[in-house]
C-alpha cells in the first residue's frame, strides 16, 4: 500500500514484499529446470526437510548464489530416485538439473522449492569430469607417478591425511596400536588434519599432502576416509586432489570407505583399500612378511650350518679310511718283498748274500722313507682337513652370531621399555590397556607404568 507523507510517497516493507510477490507470480513461469552446483546441505531428521545453498561458478569466482529447499513431501522420492539411478546419493560439490519453483516470502525473502532432480545429468557430468579429470593428469605426465614408486618394504614413520575425530581414523589407530602391543613392531603415526567432504576437501587435502612432502622423513600417506557412507564423496575425483597425490614424492595409500566405483583418487594412489581399517592391515602385514623372511633365513642358516658340518665330518671319516687302506696296503707290499728276500738269501753263497744283505739294508731304508713321507702326506692331509671344517665352523658360528646380534637389536629398539623412557606411559583398568576414555567408568582404579615406577590413582571425572 502507497502512502503519501508529507508530500513523499512510500510503502511500508510489508506492502512492498507484497508487490515483490505478485511481480513474481505474475511474471514468472510455474517451475524450471535449473543448472547449478550444490555448495551446501543440510537434511534435518527432525522435519526431514532438505535445505540447499546453490551456486554457479566460473573460473573459480562466483557468479550466482541462492538458497533452495527440498520440503519433505518431495525429499525422500528425489533422494531415492536419485540413489537408485546414479547409484550414489545427493552430495555437496555435485552439479544438478533440478526443477525449481521461484517463491518469494514476506519474511523469508527470495528462495527457490526443488520440485524434481535429474540423476541421468548428474550421472554425465560426473562422469565427464572423471574423463576430463584423468584426460589432464594424462597430458600433464603425471597420472601414474605416484603409483610407480617403490613402496617401502617396512614403512615405519606413517603420515595421515585425515580427520583426528573421524570414525575410520579411530578404526585404523587401532588396527596399528593391535599390532605394536602384539608384535612389538616400531610405527609411528602422524595425522595432519583435514577435512573430508566437498569444497573444504578439496581445498584441505592438497595443502596437507604438500605440507608432508615439504617436511620429508615419512615412509607412506595414509588419505583416511570412513563412517560418511557416499556422502561427499565426490570430492575425491576434483583434479586438485588427484594431482596432489600423483606429484607426491611419497606413496599415497587411498583408504576411503566406500565399495562403489573406484575413485579418482584411489585409481591414482600407489596402493588403495576399501577401508581405513584394511590400511592398517595392510601396513601390519609388510611388518610381518619381513618377520617371516628373517625367520626362514635363521632357519636356513642353521639348515647350512648342520649340513655343512655332517658334510665335512663325512669328508673327514671318508679320508681317514682311505689312508688306513693305503698303509695297510703298503706295509703288506713291504712285508712280501721282505719274505723273498729271505727265501733267496738263504740258499746264495756269502758273497751274494752280503749282496742281498746291503739291497736289504737299502730296501729297509727306502721302506721306512717311503712310511715316513706316506705318514707325513696323510698327516698333512688330515691337518688341512681339520683347518677347513673348523674354517667352516668358524664362519657359520660367525654368521649366526651376526643373525643374532642384528634380531637382538632389533628387539632393544622395539621394547616397549624405550618407548616408556622417552616420556610416553601406559595406563590399565582391570589389567585392559586403555586408549580411549570411554572405556574408563567413573571411580575406576587406574594404574598407570612410567619408565621408572607405578602409580595407583582414582578416577575423578573424564573428559
Amino acid at each position: 500500500m502507497t502512502i503519501n507523507l508529507e508530500g513523499r510517497p512510500f510503502f511500508t516493507l510489508s506492502s512492498l514484499a507484497d508487490a515483490i510477490k505478485a511481480a513474481f507470480n505474475h511474471h514468472l513461469a510455474p517451475d524450471y529446470w535449473v543448472r547449478t552446483e550444490i555448495h551446501k546441505l543440510n537434511v534435518y531428521k527432525a522435519t526431514g526437510h532438505c535445505y540447499l545453498e546453490l551456486v554457479e561458478k566460473s573460473h573459480g569466482s562466483t557468479k550466482a548464489k541462492m538458497n533452495a529447499t527440498v520440503w519433505n513431501t518431495n525429499y525422500d522420492r528425489i533422494a531415492q530416485n536419485f540413489l537408485r539411478i546414479a547409484q550414489m546419493p545427493l552430495t555437496e560439490g555435485m552439479e544438478v538439473l533440478m526443477r525449481v519453483q521461484v517463491r518469494f516470502h514476506e519474511v523469508y525473502g527470495l528462495s527457490l522449492n526443488v520440485i524434481d532432480i535429474d540423476p541421468t545429468f548428474s550421472m554425465g557430468q560426473m562422469a565427464r569430469m572423471r574423463m576430463e579429470t584423468l584426460r589432464q593428469l594424462e597430458k600433464e605426465g603425471v597420472i601414474h607417478q605416484n603409483k610407480n614408486l617403490i613402496f617401502p618394504e617396512i614403512p615405519s614413520k606413517i603420515a595421515v591425511v585425515s580427520a583426528a575425530s573421524s570414525k575410520g581414523f579411530i578404526d585404523f589407530s587401532m588396527k596399528v596400536a593391535e599390532a605394536i602391543t602384539r608384535y612389538k613392531f616400531r610405527i609411528e603415526i602422524q595425522i595432519f588434519p583435514a577435512l573430508l567432504d566437498g569444497d573444504q576437501a578439496v581445498r584441505t587435502i592438497p595443502q596437507q599432502i604438500q605440507q608432508i612432502n615439504t617436511l620429508g622423513g615419512f615412509d607412506a600417506i595414509c588419505l583416511i576416509r570412513g563412517g560418511g557412507g557416499e556422502v561427499g564423496i565426490s570430492a575425491f575425483d576434483h583434479i586438485d586432489i588427484a594431482r596432489a597425490i600423483c606429484t607426491s614424492n611419497i606413496p599415497v595409500i587411498a583408504g576411503i570407505g566406500h565399495a562403489t566405483n573406484e575413485t579418482i583418487a584411489e585409481l591414482v594412489s600407489n596402493k588403495h583399500c576399501i577401508t581405513p581399517t584394511d590400511v592398517g592391515n595392510l601396513l601390519v602385514q609388510r611388518f610381518l612378511d619381513v618377520l617371516l623372511e628373517l625367520q626362514d633365513l635363521i632357519e636356513s642358516l642353521e639348515r647350512g650350518a648342520e649340513n655343512h658340518l655332517f658334510d665335512a665330518f663325512q669328508q673327514l671319516e671318508q679320508t681317514t679310511k682311505h689312508f688306513q687302506k693305503d698303509v695297510r696296503n703298503r706295509l703288506l707290499v713291504e712285508k712280501s718283498t721282505l719274505r723273498t728276500l729271505g727265501a733267496r738269501m738263504s740258499i746264495l753263497p756269502v758273497q751274494t748274500i752280503k749282496t742281498a744283505k746291503g739291497q736289504l739294508e737299502g730296501a729297509i731304508h727306502q721302506i721306512e722313507k717311503s712310511a715316513k713321507m706316506l705318514l707325513q702326506n696323510s698327516e698333512n692331509q688330515l691337518q688341512q682337513k681339520t683347518s677347513q671344517l673348523d674354517k667352516g665352523q668358524y664362519q657359520n658360528i660367525k654368521a649366526q652370531k651376526f643373525i643374532l646380534n642384528y634380531l637382538d637389536e632389533k628387539l632393544r629398539i622395539l621394547d616397549p621399555k624405550g618407548v616408556l623412557k622417552r616420556g610416553y606411559s601406559i595406563t590399565t583398568v582391570g589389567g585392559e590397556i586403555v586408549t580411549d576414555a570411554a572405556m574408563i567408568p567413573d571411580g575406576s582404579i587406574l594404574e598407570t607404568q612410567f619408565y621408572k615406577g607405578t602409580t595407583i590413582s582414582k578416577t575423578i571425572k573424564k573428559s
